[in-house]
C-alpha cells in the first residue's frame, strides 16, 4: 500500500530536482526522504528519476506520474491549511525585556489578564 507521504516526497523532488532541497524544504532528513522515493519506485515498478551528480532526471514515468499526483496534492495541503486558519486564532507573542523586580513591580500590574496570558510571579 502506498503512504501518502511518499507521493508528497516525490512532488518535492519533481520541483527541487534534488533529494537533500526536497529534505530541507519538507524537514526531513536526506535518508529519510531518499527511502520514501526508493518505497514509491519499488511500488510503482519501475525509477522515476535518473540521478545524475547534481540533479535528479525525472523519467517519463515520474513526468506521468507528477502531472497526476501534484494538483491532487497541492489541492490537500491547500485545504489543510484553510481548515488550520479557520479552527485556529493566531496567537501573538509580545516579549517584555527588563529585570524581573521592575517587570513584577511596574508592569505586571498594569496588564490587563483578560488579554493576555500572563506568568505567575515567582
Amino acid at each position: 500500500m502506498v503512504d501518502f507521504e511518499w507521493y508528497r516526497s516525490f512532488v518535492y523532488i519533481y520541483k527541487y530536482n534534488s533529494v537533500s532541497e526536497a529534505a530541507k524544504a519538507r524537514i526531513m532528513t536526506q535518508p529519510a526522504l531518499s527511502q520514501h522515493l526508493a518505497s514509491l519506485e519499488s511500488e510503482v515498478g519501475e525509477p522515476l528519476f535518473i540521478r545524475t551528480s547534481r540533479k535528479m532526471v525525472p523519467t517519463e514515468r515520474g513526468k506521468e506520474l507528477y502531472s497526476q499526483v501534484a494538483p491532487l496534492i497541492e489541492s490537500l495541503e491547500a485545504t489543510s491549511l484553510s481548515f488550520q486558519s479557520t479552527s485556529s486564532p493566531a496567537l501573538s507573542i509580545i516579549r517584555i525585556g527588563s529585570p524581573m523586580e521592575y517587570y513584577y513591580e511596574n508592569i505586571l500590574s498594569k496588564l490587563n489578564p483578560e488579554l493576555f496570558i500572563l506568568p505567575m510571579k515567582i
